[in-house]
């Protein structure tokens, strides 16, 4: 879900994650550019080669179909008591 602005975060997280962004823009795992009062953020080419992950966006979207085409086949049943 990126980008994502700084408050849609803070809503998500609460507001300790202010202090959590600023970590992972010093560690250089995000980046960021204004927007209004908010700031929007986006993951970079660090963080997606440090977890392994495509920073591609026509990747990262055949993995999604390819892994929710295999939970539509074979679905998680509910866990008891739902």
């Amino acid at each position: 879900f990126q980008p994502i602005s700084s408050s849609e975060l803070a809503a998500r997280r609460g507001p300790q994650v202010y202090s959590h962004l600023k970590i992972l823009r010093e560690l250089g795992f995000v980046e960021s550019e204004p927007l209004g009062r908010n700031r929007i953020y986006r993951t970079t080419d660090t963080f997606a080669e440090y977890f392994g992950l495509s920073n591609d966006p026509a990747k990262i979207r055949l993995w999604f179909e390819h892994h929710l085409g295999r939970m539509e086949r074979n679905p998680i049943p509910p866990s008891k008591g739902e």
